[in-house]
């Protein structure tokens, strides 16, 4: 089996998903960005680490990233 890897919204940095990866899921849940500890939530999510949450807030692309399609 193997390992999914995502992509850092914050850095773009492609990373194997594991427990100690240091990223975090984020959804939008109720018009609201939730942070998603248990990596459960319903919905699109977008995955960050918890030192480029700043940087990602800052250039608008975890807002972004989790935006609807057309």
């Amino acid at each position: 089996m193997t390992t999914p890897i995502r992509t850092c919204v914050g850095c773009r940095q492609r990373v194997e998903l594991t427990g100690a990866c240091g990223l975090v899921r984020f959804v939008l849940a109720d018009g609201v960005v939730t942070r998603d500890d248990g990596r459960r939530l319903p919905g699109r999510g977008a995955w960050v680490h918890e030192a480029c949450l700043e940087l990602a807030e800052r250039r608008g692309t975890l807002k972004r990233s989790l935006r609807r399609g057309r």
